[in-house]
């Protein structure tokens, strides 16, 4: 009788893994607090839950906080 062997999963690379909110505070300086109160209001960048836990994708928040660059950029030349 042979055996398979299972080769193990690939780790997911950190650009692709679900990110917590202390990660996304960590990486971009956005407050805990700041995330959380985005999150009750409906604002910021699109945030999902996985059990109790909250996530965000990398790129949902950089989309998000480009989104709020180009809408309030000022100054430059012209």
């Amino acid at each position: 009788m042979s055996r398979k062997l299972h080769r193990p999963r690939e780790i997911a690379s950190s650009s692709s893994r679900p990110m917590t909110t202390s990660e996304v505070e960590e990486e971009y300086g956005i407050p805990v607090g700041t995330l959380r109160y985005w999150r009750h209001c409906d604002i910021g960048p699109r945030s999902y839950s996985v059990g109790r836990s909250v996530r965000y994708d990398r790129i949902d928040v950089e989309e998000w906080l480009e989104a709020q660059k180009l809408a309030s950029a000022r100054g430059g030349v012209a």
